[in-house]
């Protein structure tokens, strides 16, 4: 889950193939509960969590190109990656 306060300041690698993983840094997320990701509006699997950075898998039914992530319910922040 994400705080009311939490941000995305950062996605890395910004390209990434499906299956590859990729981290979020930002800050104000629960490493306590289980974030919602999603790349491209596609659920992503979290391996890793802290409550500055996130750890996911590119789902792989995406189409090539700029994809969003979200992060909780509400978007943190959404960026292309």
């Amino acid at each position: 889950m994400v705080t009311a306060t939490a941000s995305i300041t950062s996605i890395s690698p910004l390209r990434a193939c499906a299956g590859g993983r990729i981290t979020l840094h930002g800050h104000g997320f629960d490493p306590d509960l289980l974030a919602e990701v999603s790349v491209g509006g596609e659920p992503a699997r979290v391996s890793f969590a802290t409550s500055e950075r996130v750890i996911v898998t590119v789902p792989s039914d995406l189409e090539g190109g700029p994809a969003a992530v979200r992060i909780g319910g509400d978007d943190a922040q959404a960026r292309d990656a």
